[in-house]
């Protein structure tokens, strides 16, 4: 029996309206997007807990000092509708090295 293993196989580049894979979720915090919206930590919190288009729900609870954490690719859209701003597809890596 003929085994094959993905080191065997060719790289082949991707055509024109290929559809890459999904890349890893990044997760981000209340602060993280408040300061790309430059708003405040607390106007999310309020926007969070109103009834009419709140922030969508977290993803990762925090607790014991954690932060909730959200999918930016999930709660981007609702940022930039609400706040009326593009953002970037993907959050912004630091630079300052931390």
């Amino acid at each position: 029996m003929l085994r094959m293993t993905s080191a065997c196989l060719p790289l082949i580049a991707p055509g024109p309206g290929a559809i890459s894979a999904p890349s890893t979720p990044q997760y981000v915090t209340l602060d993280q997007m408040a300061a790309l919206v430059s708003r405040s930590k607390k106007t999310l919190e309020r926007r969070k807990r109103r009834k009419d288009n709140p922030l969508p729900s977290h993803a990762v609870e925090g607790g014991g000092g954690k932060a909730d954490e959200w999918i930016w690719s999930e709660v981007r859209p609702w940022l930039e509708q609400e706040f009326q701003r593009p953002l970037p597809e993907r959050f912004p890596a630091r630079t300052d090295g931390h």
